[in-house]
C-alpha cells in the first residue's frame, strides 16, 4: 500500500508578497498545483493492473465453445482454475465467459484420477460464481469429498489410496467454499482433518507431502490453511463465541513461513513456484496477515512477478503454462483485493470475538459481488497504512487502557477521513467505560450521542425492521457518523458465522453507508490524505488570508477541509498562504482582515442589517465570497437566497455559464461525480453547478447549493446532496485562486 500524506508546513513569512503577486503567481502554477505527484519506488498500481489484465486476455482467450479452458485431461480443474483467476480480476458473476464455464462445470464430472482435485476446485469455481443457483452441484461435489476422506483423516487422489497434504488441502478448501455456500459438513470430518493435519506437522513446524519427509513452502502453507480451516468450521459447529481452541501449532507453521520467506522459489523444493504462490496467498488472505514475520508477501509477490519478468520465466518447473498463468493471476489479483475492514490489535483483550470481521467481510463481499479482504494491524500502525481500510474496528473485553500514541492515531485516522467502528462484546461494563473515556480524549469537542432508529445506517443497503434495530451511538459531524458504537455489541453472530442473524445485515449496512457502495481500490491503489498541521498558524504579515464568517447556524461544520485546500497550495506552490480560515464574527471584526471570505452554515443563516452593511461595503471594495449549503441543507439554502435577494435586489443568483474565468483558468474539470441526491434533480448532470451574483463584470459571490467539503474531509456525505472527489478538491482549488486573484 502506497499512500501520499500531503506535505504539512507552517506558512513561511519571508518573502511574503502582496495579494494581487500572490494571485499572479498561483494562476501560473495552477496546473501543477492540480497535476499528480510523482511516482513511489517499486510497482505501483497502474503496473500491477496492467499485468492483471494482460493474464486476464491471456486465459479469456483459451476458452473453447463449450465454455471449458485450455483442454487436456485436467479440463475441469484447469476450467475451475479459471473461473477462480478470473472472478478474482474482478469478472462479475454474470459475465458471459464465466457463465459459460460455470454451466461447463455444472454438466461435467471430473477426471476420476484426479476426482479430489478436480472436485474440490469445481465446488469453489461454483460457490464463487453462484452458490444458489449451483447448489445441487456443490453439495454433490461436497458430498464426494466427505465419502473420500480416508480414516487418517486425509484424502488421496480418488475414494481409496494413500493420503497427502496436497489432496488434503484442496478437500479442506473445496468444503470450505461448501460451508460458506450453505452446503452442512458434518462436524466429524473437521475434526478428522484437524486431526489430519497435526499429525503431519513436522517437528520444525512446517509440513512435508506426507508425514514423514522435510518441511517445503508449499505443503507448509497448505497445512497452516488447512488447519485454520479445520479449526474454523470446529468453532462454528459449536456456536459459542469468543471460545477458541489452542493456536500454538498454528504460530509454528507461521514461524516456518516466516523463517523461510521467500517469492522466487518453493522453499526446500526444486519446482511448483506456482503452486507455492498460490499457497502463499491463501494462507495469508484466510489469517488476515499484510506480514509473515516482517515480510510483506503480497508487496514481494508483486515485485517480483510484476518487477521481474525474466524470474518468471526460469521457474516453476512442473507447472504447464496456462495452470501457471492462473496461479500467478490468483496471486496478483486475489492478493490485491480491497481491504474493506482493518481489525486494530492493542495491547490487552483486543479479539474477543476472533472471526467476527472475517465471516462480516465474507458475507458482505458476497453480497455486493466485490471480492473484499479484511486484515489484523496494530493500533500504532501508521495513518498511512491505516487508510488502506476505510473501516476500523476496535472491539474488545477487560478494561484497556490505550495510551496516548493509540489514541492518537484513532483521532488522526478520523480526521484523515477514515470511520471507527466499536463493538462492546460484552455490554456495558469496564471496556464501554475505557471507551467513552478514549472518545472524550480523542474527540475532546464531541459528545457520544445516540442514534435515532431512522439513521440511515439502518437502512441505506437492508431495510432492517424496527425490531432489528439494536441501540447504537456515535460521534457525528454536521454530515456524517465517524465514529460508531455498539454498546450492547454485534459481533457475536458474526464470530460463529449465523448468516440468519439480522447483525449481518446491519453490518453490510454499516459498510455500505461508510463507502456509499463504491468500487473499492486495491491494496496498491496510492492514495492521498492530509491531517492538519496541530500548530497555530504564524502571524499573518502579507500573506493571503481566507476569512469565514461566524454566525449562530452551525458556521464552522467542516474543520479540515479549506486548512487541506489551503495549506495544500502553501506545500505545493510555495505561496505565502495563512494556513486555515480566519475567524471573522462580523459583530467585532473587519471583513477586510480576509482578502476573501468563506461562509457556510447548516441551519438557517441569520445576520442582522449591520453585519449585512458590512458585507455590503466589502464586495463593493472588491471583495469576494463563496458559500456553501453544508450538507447540501435545504435550510441554509432557502435562507440564504433570501438574504441574496435583500442585499441584490433585481440582481439575483444565476448560473455560472460555462466558460467563466473561474471554470477555464488551469485545468479544466470535464466531469464532475455528484450523489445519488444530486441525481435525483438534476438526472444526467457531470458538469460543475455553481451560481453567482455579479457586480461590475465580476462575480462578488459564487454560490454551491451542494456540499463539497465533506469529500475533501475525507468523509463525504453520500446521503447529501454533495460534489464527489476528485472533483470537489479542484474545484475548491479553482474558487480559492479565483478569490485570490480577485
Amino acid at each position: 500500500m502506497h499512500l501520499r500524506q500531503i506535505v504539512k508546513r507552517r506558512t513561511s513569512r519571508r518573502g511574503a508578497g502582496r495579494p494581487a503577486g500572490i494571485a499572479a503567481v498561483a494562476l501560473a502554477l495552477l496546473p501543477a498545483l492540480l497535476a499528480p505527484s510523482s511516482a513511489l519506488a517499486g510497482v505501483q498500481a497502474a503496473e500491477l493492473q496492467h499485468e492483471i489484465d494482460e493474464l486476464t486476455r491471456s486465459i479469456r482467450s483459451a476458452q473453447k465453445a463449450d465454455g471449458s479452458f485450455a483442454g487436456g485431461q485436467w479440463i475441469v480443474g484447469k476450467t475451475s482454475l479459471a473461473i477462480l483467476a478470473l472472478r478474482a480480476a474482478g469478472a462479475p458473476a454474470d459475465d458471459a465467459g464465466v457463465r459459460r464455464a460455470a454451466d461447463f462445470l455444472a454438466r461435467r464430472q471430473g477426471n476420476p484420477d484426479r476426482g479430489v482435485y478436480e472436485t474440490s476446485l469445481k465446488v469453489l469455481a461454483l460457490q464463487g460464481v453462484d452458490a444458489r443457483a449451483y447448489l445441487p452441484q456443490i453439495g454433490a461435489g461436497a458430498a464426494y469429498l466427505v465419502r473420500a476422506q480416508q480414516p487418517s483423516g486425509g484424502w488421496s487422489y480418488e475414494l481409496s489410496g494413500r493420503a497427502d497434504n496436497s489432496n488434503s488441502q484442496y478437500a479442506v478448501l473445496g468444503l470450505h467454499g461448501a460451508a460458506l455456500g450453505g452446503v452442512h459438513v458434518p462436524q466429524s470430518v473437521w475434526q478428522k482433518a484437524q486431526q489430519y493435519f497435526i499429525a503431519c506437522q513436522r517437528s520444525d513446524g512446517g509440513w512435508s507431502y506426507t508425514q514423514s519427509g522435510t518441511s517445503y513452502g508449499s505443503m507448509t502453507a497448505a497445512g497452516v490453511a488447512s488447519l485454520f480451516i479445520s479449526d474454523l468450521w470446529l468453532h462454528v459447529a459449536r456456536g459459542r463465541c469468543g471460545v477458541y481452541t489452542d493456536p500454538r501449532r498454528l504460530n509454528a507453521g507461521l514461524g516456518w513461513l516466516a523463517a523461510h520467506f521467500t517469492v522466487t522459489s518453493n522453499p526446500g523444493k526444486s519446482n511448483w513456484k506456482f503452486y507455492y504462490l498460490y499457497g502463499l496467498e491463501r494462507a495469508g488472505i484466510i489469517l488476515a496477515r499484510r506480514y509473515f514475520g516482517r515480510h510483506d508477501w503480497y508487496r514481494a509477490g508483486v515485485d517480483h512477478l510484476v518487477g521481474d519478468p525474466e524470474g518468471i520465466v526460469t521457474a516453476g518447473s512442473g507447472e504447464d503454462a496456462f495452470v501457471r498463468s492462473c496461479f500467478r493471476l490468483l496471486f496478483l489479483a486475489k492478493g490485491n483485493a480491497p481491504i474493506a475492514v482493518h481489525k486494530a490489535e492493542w495491547q490487552g483483550l483486543w479479539n474477543k470475538h476472533r472471526h467476527d470481521i472475517r465471516f462480516l467481510v465474507q458475507y458482505v463481499s458476497q453480497e455486493l459481488d466485490q471480492p473484499l479482504d479484511w486484515q489484523i494491524v496494530p493500533l500504532t500502525t501508521p495513518v498511512d497504512e491505516l487508510l488502506a481500510a476505510p473501516v476500523l474496528y476496535i472491539s474488545g473485553s477487560g478494561r484497556p487502557s490505550w495510551s496516548v500514541q493509540e489514541t492518537t492515531r484513532i483521532k488522526e485516522y478520523v480526521q484523515a477521513g477514515g470511520f471507527v467502528l466499536v463493538d462492546a462484546p460484552d455490554g456495558a461494563g469496564s471496556f464501554d467505560r475505557s471507551f467513552r473515556l478514549l472518545a472524550e480524549r480523542a474527540f475532546p469537542d464531541e459528545s457520544i450521542v445516540d442514534l435515532p432508529k431512522d439513521h440511515p445506517i439502518y437502512t441505506c443497503y437492508f431495510h432492517l425492521p424496527e425490531e432489528d434495530r439494536p441501540p447504537l451511538q456515535g460521534i457525528k459531524g454536521p454530515c456524517w457518523l465517524y465514529v460508531l458504537y455498539a454498546p450492547e455489541g454485534l459481533s457475536c453472530p458474526w464470530d460463529v458465522a449465523d448468516f440468519d442473524h439480522p447483525n449481518f445485515q446491519l453490518g453490510t449496512n454499516i459498510i455500505a453507508y461508510v463507502t456509499g457502495l463504491k468500487k473499492l481500490e486495491g491494496k496498491l491503489t496510492e492514495r492521498t490524505y492530509f491531517l492538519p498541521s496541530g500548530e497555530e498558524p504564524e502571524q499573518r504579515g502579507g500573506a493571503f488570508v481566507m476569512g469565514q464568517i461566524v454566525h449562530p447556524g452551525q458556521w464552522r461544520p467542516h474543520k479540515v477541509a479549506w486548512g487541506k485546500v489551503l495549506e495544500q497550495t502553501s506545500a505545493k506552490a510555495g505561496l505565502a498562504v495563512y494556513s486555515q480560515p480566519l475567524p471573522i464574527d462580523l459583530e467585532t471584526d473587519s471583513p477586510f482582515d480576509g482578502h476573501m471570505l468563506y461562509l457556510t452554515g447548516v441551519e438557517e443563516l441569520e445576520l442582522d442589517p449591520e453585519e449585512t452593511d458590512k458585507l455590503t461595503l466589502y464586495l463593493e471594495r472588491g471583495g469576494f465570497i463563496f458559500v456553501e449549503a453544508a450538507c447540501g441543507s435545504s435550510r441554509f439554502d432557502r435562507s440564504f437566497r433570501e438574504l441574496m435577494e435583500q442585499m441584490f435586489p433585481g440582481n439575483p443568483l444565476q448560473e455560472l455559464p460555462v466558460g467563466h474565468p473561474l471554470l477555464e483558468s488551469g485545468e479544466r474539470i470535464d466531469t464532475v461525480q455528484y450523489t445519488e441526491a444530486v441525481l435525483r434533480e438534476h438526472p444526467g448532470l457531470n458538469r460543475p453547478l455553481l451560481e453567482f451574483i455579479e457586480q461590475d463584470g465580476r462575480a462578488v459571490i459564487v454560490y454551491s447549493k451542494f456540499d463539497i467539503s465533506s469529500a475533501i474531509d475525507g468523509h463525504p456525505c453520500y446521503s447529501c446532496p454533495a460534489v464527489m472527489e476528485p472533483a470537489a478538491s479542484r474545484l475548491a482549488l479553482k474558487i480559492l485562486l479565483y478569490g485570490l486573484s480577485s
